[in-house]
This record gives C-alpha cells, sequence and structure tokens, in this order.
C-alpha cells in the first residue's frame, strides 16, 4: 500500500510539472519580508497550490511545503564557471554554485543549502536568461539531505530602478534525500529574487512552497 500510494502522488507530480493547461500566475506571488520567519502560505500560494496539486494534498501524508532561504554565488568555489561541473550542454556552459547557510522550511526546519545549475549565456539585448538541470540540497540540522531538482527554469531581468535586479518563478520537484527522507516527493514553485554586487556574483532571496509526501513516523 505504501509503495501504491508513492506511485499514484509521483504520477500526479509528472502530471502537474508538465501540463500546460493549468498555468500558474506566480508572477503575482509578492515578495516577502527577508527577515521574516513566517512560514504561513499567503492566499495566492493557497491558490496556486490548489492548481498544482488539484487538491491531490488533502490525503494521505502530503503536506504543504514552505521553506524561505537566502543563497549567494559561491565565487570560491572551483565548479563555478564555464567548461566546468555537470554541464553537458553547449548551449549552457556555465555552471552557477549557489550556497546558503540559513534556511527554514516547515516540517524540515532549519537547514543549509546549496543549488547549482547550468546557464545559457544571454544574448545582446535579451532580458530572460534561460537555465536548465537545476540541482538542490538542503542540509537539514538533523544531518539528513533533501534533494531538490528544477529541470529548466528561467531569469528573468526587472526593470530598473528597483529592489530587486532579477527574478526566477519556476517548477521544481522533490526527489528524496536520506534518512526518514528517503522517499519524500514534492512539487512545488520557486519564487526567488536577485541582487547583482557589483564586484561580481549575487544574492538571492527565495520563499518556496508546495506539495511534499513524507513518510509517517
Amino acid at each position: 500500500m505504501k509503495n501504491l500510494k508513492h506511485l499514484l502522488f509521483a504520477m500526479s507530480i509528472a502530471f502537474a510539472f508538465f501540463s500546460c493547461e493549468k498555468a500558474i500566475q506566480t508572477e503575482e506571488v509578492s515578495v516577502e519580508a527577508e527577515r521574516s520567519e513566517d512560514l504561513t502560505l499567503t492566499a495566492v500560494e493557497e491558490e496556486a497550490l490548489l492548481q498544482l496539486g488539484g487538491g491531490f494534498y488533502g490525503r494521505h501524508r502530503i503536506k504543504k511545503f514552505k521553506a524561505k532561504f537566502v543563497t549567494e554565488q559561491d565565487l570560491t568555489d572551483p565548479r563555478l564557471g564555464f567548461g566546468s561541473g555537470d554541464c553537458l550542454d553547449t548551449a549552457f556552459p556555465f555552471f552557477n554554485v549557489q550556497k546558503g547557510e540559513e534556511g527554514r522550511a516547515r516540517y524540515l526546519g532549519n537547514f543549509a543549502s546549496e543549488i547549482t545549475f547550468c546557464v545559457k549565456p544571454p544574448g545582446a539585448g535579451e532580458s530572460e536568461i534561460d537555465y536548465k538541470d537545476g540541482k538542490g540540497t538542503f542540509f537539514l540540522a538533523d544531518g539528513h539531505e533533501l534533494y531538490i531538482e528544477i529541470p529548466v527554469g528561467v531569469v528573468k531581468l526587472i526593470p530598473q530602478p528597483a529592489q530587486y535586479q532579477a527574478k526566477f518563478q519556476d517548477r521544481f520537484r522533490i526527489t528524496g534525500g536520506t534518512g526518514p527522507y528517503e522517499n519524500a516527493r514534492g512539487i512545488g514553485i520557486t519564487n526567488s529574487f536577485v541582487n547583482f554586487f557589483p564586484e561580481g556574483g549575487d544574492r538571492t532571496q527565495h520563499t518556496w512552497y508546495g506539495l511534499i509526501l513524507l513518510d509517517e513516523g
């Protein structure tokens, strides 16, 4: 029965992730205060989850997930740059490495994070930056890890002047982890806003929310 429930939820995740008929208006999601520790979902986020999960999260052990954290590009990581890391697609040659020390999530508690992805350099005058093969790890306070993937996404530049210079609001999926999170599965939406540093690098404020299926216990 456990395997059947996981299979059914995995099928619902795949359908929701690739469905084009229920496009979610993530552009309307507002930026929350950086220092706020409130992990309550907003009305807009609740509505997005209804579209995302079709109400399926009301059954079994599926919970509404929300995480708030900050990452910065790690300029000291040797994988950062062109022709490095795991970027096999030559159209996406730049391997980006983002790390953060302070994050908090519903049902997970405090965590540190690392996110990597491959970037397609934008052409002259383009206001969108495509990326793919995003992989994230949440390093939880109990010593375990949660794994996240963002298959494809788009960073959109924000007209200035504004508080942030770019944003990305894409779909992610939870693919497992270690220990009690080995069978974790889920799907969600990133809501991330970027500040570029004049001296190089960047800092991103993340508020991610979605649906997560955890083992009982």
